[in-house]
């Protein structure tokens, strides 16, 4: 999701590269570097539009009431980002709301799961395929809906600002499917006793399992180089405009907020490097065997930890562009009172820092995983879901007990009548989109992803363009006829199909949110590798 804190509508104005353009040359040149020859204007072309968010219109972060907006930017075929007013594709850049169009599409409910008949639906979805040549995705509960423009674009691009740009990416052990080894080493028994003992479902677990594992053979750093290789060309062109860029990268694991920063290992003390090599050192660090990966997700704690460390920097003191973009698999494993998603939202606000939250949720085995007791301990029992987060269900967590103790014995919980609010997978094993991710985003101006498969070109498609975004981003109102309805439950996640098309010039090009949507390179193992439906939260 995105909002506009911090950002406003640029200045109509012709620029000087717009000048240039109209002239049909452009030499520019790059501080410190001998002048390079560039594509003239009259030649650049708009090649292609990538939505990065989608979310509730004007900043209202508790979710969608009638319509959305979605974020987006558009790629010229040099690799550089088209803003307000450039000589492009024979024409000026003017966007208004016929420049934008959409097809009627569908809204599917959540969980995303396959469905033998509308019975099996909400009130008042259908059952079926919703895109035609997606039947190896299967049936599922959707309703139809129109879609259409409403508003003109609006350009939201930072690009008078000097860029800070961070990158957090998870290491938790879930990532190669180990289990939090406090729980790995007990034994799973029955939640019911059966002739006075507690039956034992599974012994210890301790090694990594690929069936529980969210991305086993690291394909997210994969699909991180083209987020390096994005912020490279726009630092490029930020540079060139007498303005700075700076690039940070850390990494956390375990259950504490401990962070490392790549860039200090790689420069010998700085935070931020302003360099392509220096970029590309930190990116081979991070993916070093060598540092160790962490028991538990401590997510909030770790974005809290890298933006008082990173971002009260004072290399970057004076920066007005400030982005954090945090890579997850997970939501944050413990919950506490002073790592919470409000602790970060007030403190990133401070700091002026929008966070850019990409959650990876591929498809598990549930039998593979287990509750983890540090989830509830110390934490108030429940009595509905109402009392719980979107992604929780008010119940009791799964029973544990230590090797060799008594059969009548349960150690975890420690009363075993309680119930608490504990994440809830669906039968794929997925969390699901997390409503405090889209609300972090919203509330920073920020963006967030749901990315339901661990394949390398769906998380690229996810973070590639995001450097783009925030020097050169625009957003556009999304009318949602799903909305006038009375079947979206208030306070659940949806996602939408539709295909955008976007006019620039005499050039057209379009995105398909759906099923099989538009991803480049995607494979067909598995059936959600180029699942690009928007993700969206209703409001109350």
């Amino acid at each position: 999701m995105s909002s506009k804190r911090g950002r406003s509508r640029r200045t109509r104005r012709l620029s000087w590269a717009t000048l240039v353009g109209l002239a049909g040359v452009t030499l520019l040149g790059a501080t410190g570097c001998d002048t390079v020859a560039r594509i003239s204007f009259s030649e650049r072309r708009f090649n292609n539009v990538q939505p990065v968010s989608f979310g509730a219109a004007g900043g209202q972060c508790e979710g969608l009431t009638q319509g959305g907006e979605i974020g987006f930017v558009l790629m010229a075929n040099d690799n550089t980002p088209i803003k307000p007013e450039e000589a492009i594709s024979q024409g000026i850049v003017n966007l208004d709301r016929n420049s934008v169009t959409f097809n009627d599409g569908a809204v599917y409910s959540t969980p995303d799961r396959v469905c033998g008949s509308a019975d099996e639906c909400p009130d008042g979805f259908l059952c079926g395929v919703g895109q035609e040549g997606a039947q190896d995705f299967g049936n599922r509960c959707y309703i139809t809906s129109t879609v259409s423009a409403a508003s003109d674009p609006e350009f939201v691009g930072q690009d008078q600002a000097s860029h800070a740009f961070g990158v957090l990416v998870s290491r938790a052990g879930s990532w190669r499917g180990f289990l939090p080894s406090e729980v790995a080493d007990l034994y799973r028994v029955a939640n019911e006793m059966t002739g006075g003992e507690y039956p034992v479902i599974a012994t210890s677990d301790t090694p990594p399992r690929g069936g529980r594992a969210t991305d086993g053979n690291n394909r997210r750093y994969s699909a991180l180089s083209g987020l390096v290789s994005n912020w490279g060309d726009i630092s490029t062109l930020v540079r060139e405009s007498g303005r700075e860029s700076v690039f940070g990268l850390w990494t956390y694991g375990g259950s504490s907020g401990t962070i490392f920063s790549h860039v200090n290992a790689t420069t010998g003390g700085d935070l931020w490097t302003g360099s392509i090599p220096g970029v590309d050192s930190a990116m081979r660090d991070m993916t070093s065997e060598t540092i160790s990966e962490g028991n538990r997700n401590f997510l909030y704690g770790a974005i809290l930890t890298v933006l008082d460390q990173g971002f009260t920097d004072t290399r970057v003191a004076d920066f007005e562009s400030r982005t954090l973009v945090v890579l997850t698999d997970s939501p944050d494993a413990f919950q506490s009172t002073s790592n919470s998603a409000q602790s970060v939202i007030t403190r990133a606000n401070e700091l002026g820092v929008a966070i850019m939250l990409v959650h990876v949720d591929p498809a598990l085995d549930n039998n593979l995983l287990r509750d983890d007791f540090i989830y509830y301990q110390g934490k108030p029992t429940c009595a509905s879901d109402d009392e719980c987060r979107n992604y929780e269900t008010c119940r009791q967590p799964q029973f544990f007990r230590t090797p060799n103790s008594p059969a009548d014995s349960v150690q975890y919980p420690s009363d075993t009548e309680a119930t608490y609010c504990m994440p809830t997978r669906d039968e794929n094993g997925r969390i699901g989109p997390v409503a405090e991710f889209q609300e972090i985003a919203c509330s920073t101006g920020g963006t967030y992803s749901y990315v339901p498969a661990a394949e390398i070109p769906l998380m690229r498609n996810a973070l590639e363009h995001l450097p783009a975004y925030v020097e050169a981003g625009w957003t556009v109102d999304v009318s949602l006829g799903a909305t006038d309805t009375d079947v979206l439950f208030p306070g659940e996640a949806f996602r939408l199909q539709s295909t955008m098309s976007v006019d620039v010039g005499s050039t057209n090009d379009t995105f398909n949110f759906a099923p099989k949507g538009s991803v480049s390179g995607a494979s067909g193992i598995d059936p959600s590798a180029a699942d690009t439906r928007a993700t969206f939260f209703t409001a109350e």
